[in-house]
């Protein structure tokens, strides 16, 4: 089971004025791990094993222009592989039907830059990688 956490970085420019306090707070979906012991939400003694088993994942070519294979074993079936930008928006979402098999991204109308790839079932994360596009 994947989780999130924030990622906030903290620092200053120089403006017309002086310098400028800036944050930036970058929400981090985290993956889902191969190995795992899985707890209820508030009990820190049950161990469940109801989550799906992820089994493997590649995205290749990485960096990629035109196309991008996402080659897949998850485990469960009823997945969706999505493109996020950085900025954490949804670009494309292609439905994987099967537990296993590869799927095919066109990336030829995004602009040069780094993206995230995220697979998902329901609302887990089993996999999330960084897409250069070149």
């Amino acid at each position: 089971m994947g989780g999130s956490t924030t990622l906030r970085i903290h620092g200053q420019i120089s403006g017309k004025e002086g310098m400028i306090d800036c944050e930036y707070l970058f929400p981090i979906d985290l993956p889902y791990c191969e190995y795992m012991e899985y707890r209820s939400s508030g009990d820190t003694n049950k161990m469940s094993s109801e989550m799906p088993t992820f089994k493997s994942c590649t995205l290749y070519p990485n960096p990629a222009s035109g196309t991008v294979q996402v080659q897949y074993d998850l485990g469960v079936s009823n997945a969706t592989v999505e493109l996020y930008d950085l900025m954490g928006r949804l670009l494309s979402q292609k439905a994987l039907a099967d537990a296993q098999g590869t799927a095919t991204l066109n990336i030829s109308n995004y602009s040069a830059g780094v993206y995230i790839v995220a697979i998902r079932n329901e609302n887990q994360i089993l996999y999330q990688q960084k897409l250069i596009i070149k």
